[in-house]
């Protein structure tokens, strides 16, 4: 039975039991989450004003989901006395996104804090107001004001800045440094989708230059080095600039998994621009590679596994799945193919399915005529192999 049904759908009542849940943390944990994911934002948030400074450091010491998330935002400012309380908050916050929350508990203690709290908070002050300035940017992009958008960065850019200071003035050179990069990142972003492939390329190496100083921030570098190098390829329509500038995003995908579906794109367009057999197939593997991490990184962030994708399957269909992470059908049947392939025949399994793909054949064909196929263009498998993974994407198909 669901808090509303033993409630009685009271709203009183709902919002009573949860702080009541939250106040006997850490037990009861499960059944408070069991509790927030039953009820929608908007009464998490109404119920949040309940909270008090014991309840938020409770909260807080959780795994931060969205429902955690939504309650806590609701917190009243004048509940939170306590600076480190109200920053280790605002930091929460902001890294989840509700940046007009934050901002407003900033603005209510701005002028409370001394000292090192008070350099700390203009610092996310400065940090959250270029975050919003960015996505206001975001916004008169898709409406066409491009001059708007340019201004917005440049505001962003002159907070990052402001920020940068505070955080230097704090000792605190990592997060000056994560600043500063975010500032670049966004205005070479900007320079690169207009077509401004000069400043793009410069403010991508400043970027990657200034992330070289730490090593916490090579990654980085070598994102900034790589979207530099994919200008290099722009410009001089060379397949071995957008083949280098995707090894360098594969290789931190790792790391940073959304990369993939740029190294995807940079193997895609080399792919268009070379002629040889050998470059192909060394090209498509690598294409392949991307495009199966990013699939993988789209399914965890929708359906939290590969379990949760052949359970949506089964509900909707490829078709309503691929609907539902914003890509091609083919691109999901090809996926399901490559991991079928791989569970059956491991590493030579992905060598069957690249040679598939490039003949533009699949598994839906006789089993025998594949091996024909596939051999005709030198590539050995057995037929216990093709048979087992057609098996295993069969049970993946059916209920």
């Amino acid at each position: 039975m669901s808090i509303a049904e033993e409630c009685l759908w009271n709203l009183d009542c709902i919002k009573t039991r949860i702080i009541k849940e939250v106040r006997e943390l850490p037990r009861g944990k499960g059944t408070l989450l069991r509790h927030l994911s039953e009820l929608p934002d908007s009464l998490l948030e109404e119920t949040g004003k309940e909270l008090g400074e014991h309840d938020v450091e409770s909260l807080l010491n959780m795994e931060l989901s969205g429902k955690v998330i939504a309650l806590i935002s609701g917190v009243d400012p004048s509940s939170i006395r306590n600076i480190d309380l109200l920053i280790k908050l605002v930091e929460a916050l902001m890294e989840k996104g509700k940046l007009s929350k934050a901002m407003e508990l900033l603005r209510s203690r701005i002028n409370d804090a001394t000292g090192e709290g008070s350099i700390r908070l203009r610092a996310l002050m400065e940090l959250c107001q270029g975050l919003m300035s960015l996505e206001s940017s975001e916004t008169e992009h898709s409406n066409g004001n491009h001059d708007a958008e340019f201004r917005l960065i440049n505001e962003a850019m002159g907070h990052f800045s402001e920020a940068y200071r505070y955080y230097e003035d704090l000792g605190e050179l990592t997060n000056a440094l994560e600043v500063r990069l975010t500032g670049l990142m966004e205005l070479a972003k900007y320079y690169l989708t207009h077509g401004d492939l000069d400043n793009a390329r410069s403010t991508y190496l400043q970027c990657a230059s200034a992330a070289r100083w730490s090593k916490e921030y090579l990654t980085e570098a070598i994102r900034c080095s790589a979207k530099a190098r994919l200008i290099d390829a722009i410009e001089e329509g060379d397949p071995a600039y957008y083949e280098e500038a995707g090894d360098m995003l594969l290789n931190i995908t790792q790391e940073e998994p959304e990369t993939a579906e740029e190294a995807k794109a940079a193997y895609g367009s080399a792919l268009q621009l070379v002629n040889d057999e050998e470059g192909k197939g060394r090209l498509f593997m690598k294409y392949l590679t991307a495009a199966i991490i990013n699939i993988d990184w789209l399914i965890n962030q929708k359906y939290g596994g590969f379990e949760g994708l052949i359970n949506t399957i089964r509900n909707l269909g490829l078709r309503g799945v691929a609907g539902e992470l914003g890509i091609d059908e083919k691109q999901v049947r090809l996926y399901l193919e490559v991991k079928a392939l791989a569970k059956a025949g491991g590493v030579n399994g992905v060598k069957v399915a690249v040679a598939l793909t490039l003949m533009g054949l699949n598994l839906s064909l006789d089993t025998y005529e594949l091996m024909k196929r596939l051999k005709e263009v030198g590539v050995e498998v057995s037929e216990s192999t093709l048979d087992k993974a057609k098996s295993i994407l069969g049970s993946w198909l059916t209920h």
